[in-house]
């Protein structure tokens, strides 16, 4: 199995393209995105679950590059993104969606321009994002992740010099016993609150870092600068 799913991710690697570019790709764009500029490539997704758009990028702030993130809760606008790794010093980028077709949780994963990947989750209709896990391998840097929903685990694979290596992570817990309300979450903008510590419970994203997985060590992390 781990074979086959190395060669399904180093055949699409490969081929230039990520895991998250599929259906409901959107072509619209935030406003801060602009094409042909110092910007990186955007990804974006549709949630057909609840129907909301997801855009990521490599944002050009001064002298390094913030991961963008935006949300379009009605087709053709979107929110002011909001960005990881703000006046860090570090160039954030390379970032990668897959989203499960059955809950309609989104996961992201991007590079945090320290040689490690990040990757973090949010539940259908919520617009708070988990804390994220910091993938790390002590042989060289981690990049161009790409992931794929496989079973009950979210695969992650990436570069690691000039090989392909894979990680299998947890989904998200579901949901017992929860009750939506409007007043679940940030504002549709995606800027916190001053109170938002990205520890709500539904929205918990935690990795097993007992076993370990293929030597990767797997540590919360929730200090890339995020914006105010």
């Amino acid at each position: 199995m781990r074979k086959l799913l190395t060669a399904i991710i180093f055949t699409t690697l490969a081929a230039g393209m990520t895991f998250s570019a599929g259906k409901g790709t959107r072509h619209d764009y935030p406003s801060r995105y602009l094409p042909r500029s110092l910007d990186g490539a955007i990804v974006q997704v549709q949630n057909t679950v609840d129907g909301r758009g997801w855009s990521a990028w490599a944002y050009r702030n001064g002298s390094e590059y913030d991961l963008a993130v935006s949300v379009s809760l009605t087709p053709g606008v979107w929110s002011e993104p909001r960005l990881l790794g703000l006046d860090d010093g570090l160039d954030q980028g390379q970032p990668a969606f897959s989203i499960d077709p059955t809950t309609g949780n989104v996961y992201l994963a991007y590079s945090g321009g320290d040689g490690s990947l990040y990757v973090r989750a949010l539940r259908a209709g919520s617009l708070t994002w988990s804390p994220a896990a910091e993938l790390t391998d002590g042989r060289g840097i981690l990049s161009a992740p790409t992931l794929k929903i496989v079973g009950n685990s979210l695969v992650v694979g990436y570069r690691l010099g000039e090989s392909v290596e894979l990680a299998a992570l947890p989904l998200l817990p579901p949901v017992v016993n929860s009750v939506a309300s409007i007043y679940d979450g940030p504002d549709p903008t995606g800027d916190r609150d001053e109170d938002d510590d990205d520890s709500d419970s539904q929205n918990e994203f935690s990795f097993d870092t007992g076993g370990g997985s293929d030597g990767i060590d797997l540590r919360p992390h929730d200090g890339l600068g995020e914006e105010d």
